[in-house]
């Protein structure tokens, strides 16, 4: 026989809030579907007694159906496992990542502002970018709210490289905002996003034909913010 010692990594100094609590119940239920599994395709069936040469068992049965002792075995392997995970240096969190993600850009979106309210576009401008970086990131799958938003920073940029005068960077955001616009047109609610988008590529480029357009979609939503807007400034001309 070997002379085996187990070693487990010591836990002891990891100490667990109340918060994940329910997620050891979830992990404890889920460590004893796993060995169910294992007992059933292994032949074992549920029985009154523990019988290991008729593969019978009494804990062959739903988690919530365990006696409070096995249930107990259970948790504590799960306490162990979220123990190691943060013993290792992860983080285990129940904050959706995609709202965190979207704090931080608009935070290097705010910072861009702040840069550009005091004439230091040189240091606004890898804060508008960074934003947009961020968002575009969580857009991708994610709800028209955020895509929205995504499509609002391109033009948002895009007016900022054209007011530095900055014509290829400008056109290079008005074409991401076009690209993202096409790309969900089958979703109505993207209306007031591609009126405003035909809305300040015109006057970045100065032709009509794009203020029209940018026109008659936004009659098309009239109560709209960004509609009303466009409206406003344009409709009477």
């Amino acid at each position: 026989m070997k002379n085996y010692i187990p070693a487990p990594v010591n836990t002891g100094d990891i100490t667990l809030d109340s918060g994940v609590l329910n997620l050891i119940e979830k992990i404890a239920e889920n460590v004893h579907e796993v060995w169910a599994l294992g007992r059933k395709n292994e032949g074992w069936v549920y029985g009154e007694t523990k019988d290991s040469e008729a593969k019978t068992t009494p804990c062959l049965v739903p988690y919530d159906e365990l006696p409070e002792s096995e249930k107990e075995y259970d948790r504590a392997t799960a306490t162990e496992t979220i123990k190691l995970i943060k013993k290792f240096g992860y983080y285990i969190s129940d904050v959706d990542p995609a709202s965190i993600s979207l704090s931080l850009a608009k935070a290097y979106n705010d910072l861009g502002d702040l840069y550009r309210a005091q004439n230091q576009n040189d240091k606004a401008e890898p804060m508008y970018i960074k934003s947009l970086e961020i968002k575009e990131c969580i857009a991708e799958n994610n709800s028209a709210e955020l895509i929205s938003d995504l499509i609002l920073s391109c033009n948002n940029a895009g007016v900022f490289f054209k007011d530095q005068g900055q014509t290829q960077k400008a056109e290079a955001m008005f074409v991401k905002a076009f690209d993202i616009c096409r790309k969900h047109k089958q979703r109505k609610d993207f209306g007031p996003d591609l009126a405003t988008t035909y809305f300040n590529y015109g006057i970045f480029h100065e032709k009509t034909e794009y203020l029209d357009k940018a026109l008659e979609i936004a009659r098309t939503q009239p109560d709209h913010p960004l509609c009303k807007a466009i409206i406003d400034l344009y409709g009477n001309k």
